[in-house]
Parts: C-alpha cells; structure tokens; sequence
C-alpha cells in the first residue's frame, strides 16, 4: 500500500477518533450547561421581582409625600 493511502487512512481515523470525543465532551457538558442556564434564569426572575417590588414602593413612598412625578413620557 502506497505511503499516501496509509497517511490518509491514519488522518482519517485520527480525525473520527477526535469527533468521539468532542460528541462524549458535548453529552457529558449539555446537562451542566443546561442546569447553570436554569439558575441563571431563576436568580433573574428573583432579581426582576425583588427590583419591581423596590420600585413600587419608592413610587408609593413618593406619592404619600404628595409628589407628582408627571408623565414619565414628558421626559423624553
């Protein structure tokens, strides 16, 4: 057999070889992956909520001072 056959031959198997272990690395990484985006989400949501509910009563607070705070859109 021709050296350049063997040469192929051995790129091909050694490039199959590392798409294995690529497609191993992605199924053992897609469920941490996966698990981190879902917390992310969750602390965002609690962030979100926490910020909305600040806000609220900084905009109450304002109002029982007997504040207007006009037409938010005056501002633009």
């Amino acid at each position: 057999m021709p050296i350049v056959i063997k040469a192929a031959q051995n790129d091909a198997a050694t490039t199959d070889a590392a798409i294995a272990q690529v497609s191993r690395n992605t199924e053992a990484l897609t469920p941490i992956v996966e698990s981190a985006a879902g917390k992310v989400r969750e602390m965002s949501d609690g962030f979100a909520a926490e910020f909305k509910k600040i806000a609220g009563l900084t905009v109450d607070a304002y109002r029982q001072a007997g504040y207007y705070l006009g037409d938010p859109t005056a501002w633009v």
